[in-house]
């Protein structure tokens, strides 16, 4: 095992508290979103942020999903 410094986590976490406040609310309102989203959901997430579409953060900013039940509100 890698020594914990050099852990990802570790570098996540002193990146994280190196942010603005503002900046670390809008990191947890993202984690938090991709935390409760579908699988689906969390994989258009990733599409999105690899090709710099930051703005779709929120569930009710992704495209609309084509068949299955409707989602609940």
């Amino acid at each position: 095992m890698p020594p914990v410094s050099a852990s990802p986590v570790i570098q996540l976490l002193i990146q994280f508290a190196e942010l603005a406040a503002t900046e670390q609310a809008a990191f947890l309102d993202t984690l938090n979103v991709y935390l409760y989203t579908s699988p689906q959901q969390r994989r258009m997430l990733r599409h999105a942020w690899s090709k710099g579409l930051e703005g779709l953060t929120d569930v009710a900013d992704a495209p609309p999903r084509t068949g299955g039940a409707p989602r609940r509100r």
